[in-house]
């Protein structure tokens, strides 16, 4: 079904910033001993993301993630961990840390040469429907019907295949490996149930066709989650009884990581697969909604609508198998180009 395009909202987070492009913004003189973030960004060699609704950022490099608010006594380590602090200061339109705080931070920040970095584990896909849910339904040329189902499992064997042979340390999973109905719990308790260590993390790709009321609609598109979408993501057992009080905070902190890494992974596929397909399609830009895999799916996450059956030639070529091998192979370059982004960080 076609669906208005909702575009990346920019003002719920910033791109992330190297210490050098933040000179606009910040000042490096430290002021009676305490030092500016740009300084502390600078001499640690860390990245920030900032948001500007919350007034939060984000500081990080590798897996080593604090996250702090100006004149906030609190810093939160690794998404979990809240400590007190001397609170960060504005003075002169420049942000400050006193001298006891970046003491800390910097302790945090020194990691052992012979340290792990951070991985995707597992990459989860998932092709929609499946069974007695056909999806939707196009017409080809000849007048015989064709099946979101199997296109979607098409690509999905595809995309898997060519993960498995890049990645054979990776956890490849399809969430169906044939023609069999799953509900949309079933999908998304599959992806949350599986594993990953402390340094590690899942990601969820799920994959459809398209269909619109209007027969010229063609295209691929892009979804992720909405930015101010919140969840559940923690529980209270997943923090220690001292950190109960800011679980809500702890929450959307974990919130707004997901979001990123979701719109990063989006962007990278929505790529991938133009530089595959952009001779024969268009891209219709990566879209925000609710949708329940996505927004139930507790990782990073995207959905991937590969074409519409409603259009007369999109279809036929929703129908040639070197088609859906040119669709498998941008969205593989994609994640690809994702992987190699967020496993390189900390090196």
């Amino acid at each position: 079904m076609e669906v208005k395009t909702a575009q990346v909202k920019n003002r719920f987070f910033s791109v992330v910033l190297k210490a050098g492009l933040l000179c606009f913004l910040l000042a490096a003189v430290p002021i009676h001993g305490d030092i500016s973030l740009e300084g502390l960004l600078k001499e640690n060699e860390l990245d920030l993301y900032w948001d500007d609704i919350l007034n939060r950022g984000m500081i990080w490099r590798g897996d080593e993630v604090l996250t702090f608010m100006p004149e906030v006594p609190l810093m939160t380590h690794n998404f979990l961990n809240t400590s007190v602090i001397s609170p960060p200061y504005f003075q002169d339109g420049t942000l400050y840390f006193p001298d006891s705080t970046a003491d800390r931070i910097q302790a945090l920040f020194v990691r052992p040469e012979s340290a792990d970095t951070r991985e995707i584990s597992t990459i989860f896909i998932d092709p929609g429907h499946g069974g007695k849910d056909p999806g939707t339904i196009g017409t080809l040329a000849s007048g015989e019907p064709i099946y979101e189902k199997h296109i979607v499992m098409e690509v999905a064997r595809d995309l898997a295949r060519r993960l498995g042979d890049r990645y054979p340390g990776k956890e490849i999973v399809i969430s169906r490996e044939d023609d069999r109905y799953l509900t949309l719990e079933q999908r998304t308790a599959l992806a949350n149930g599986l594993s990953s260590g402390p340094d590690e993390k899942i990601v969820f790709i799920s994959i459809h066709a398209n269909a619109a009321l209007n027969s010229r609609a063609k295209g691929i598109e892009v979804w992720y989650l909405p930015p101010e979408y919140r969840r559940q993501l923690l529980e209270p057992d997943d923090v220690d009884s001292e950190n109960s009080s800011v679980l809500p905070i702890l929450n959307s902190i974990l919130e707004e990581e997901y979001t990123v890494e979701s719109i990063i992974l989006a962007q990278n596929i929505e790529r991938g697969m133009m530089a595959e397909l952009g001779g024969y399609t268009r891209s219709r830009g990566l879209k925000e909604m609710d949708w329940y895999v996505v927004r139930k799916a507790h990782m990073p996450s995207v959905l991937v609508e590969v074409g519409f059956v409603t259009n007369p030639e999109e279809v036929e070529l929703l129908n040639n198998p070197l088609y859906l091998q040119n669709i498998s192979k941008g969205i593989y370059n994609g994640i690809t180009d994702f992987i190699q982004d967020f496993e390189s960080v900390s090196q």
